[in-house]
């Protein structure tokens, strides 16, 4: 099989497609009437290359949501007291909102996955009131894992 390579660089645009960028030259004596020089489609030189490459893909970090304000009304409840809490975020719309609290038993949230939220404490007791926010792709979990200002936690202290 004759070996072939390309006087210049070629480049990749999207979808796969390849572009060579130059001539293409004989390198052996197989390539018929022109080896060392130019390939003469009208001579026979007509067929297929074969390239061999190597591809890096450098992809950038994902633009994260960042919870830029986070409230509460107050953090000193009674038992089935409620408080308000809300969050804004900056930055690409987030595609979760997630409040928690800790321990589980500490309290419920009325709407665990929105913005703002109403947050009523259980029983007696220090609690852990927090928020994350992330992106998430089909397979890959949440992108923004552990990027600075997705998640928030306050302490709220429920008293009997």
């Amino acid at each position: 099989m004759a070996q072939a390579r390309a006087q210049s660089g070629f480049a990749i645009w999207s979808h796969g497609l390849v572009a060579l960028a130059g001539a293409i030259s004989c390198a052996s004596s197989a390539c018929g009437s022109s080896p060392g020089g130019p390939a003469d489609p009208s001579a026979g030189d007509a067929g297929l290359v074969a390239v061999e490459a190597g591809l890096v893909v450098v992809l950038a970090p994902p633009a994260c949501p960042r919870i830029s304000s986070f409230a509460i009304d107050t953090t000193d409840l009674g038992r089935g007291q409620t408080a308000n809490a809300s969050i804004v975020t900056t930055g690409p719309a987030p595609s979760f909102v997630r409040w928690s609290v800790v321990p589980a038993s500490g309290g419920v949230f009325s709407d665990a996955a929105s913005f703002h939220t109403a947050f009523t404490c259980a029983g007696p007791g220090s609690v852990t009131v927090g928020v994350k926010v992330g992106l998430t792709a089909q397979g890959s979990g949440n992108l923004c894992e552990g990027v600075a200002f997705t998640s928030y936690e306050a302490p709220v202290r429920c008293d009997g």
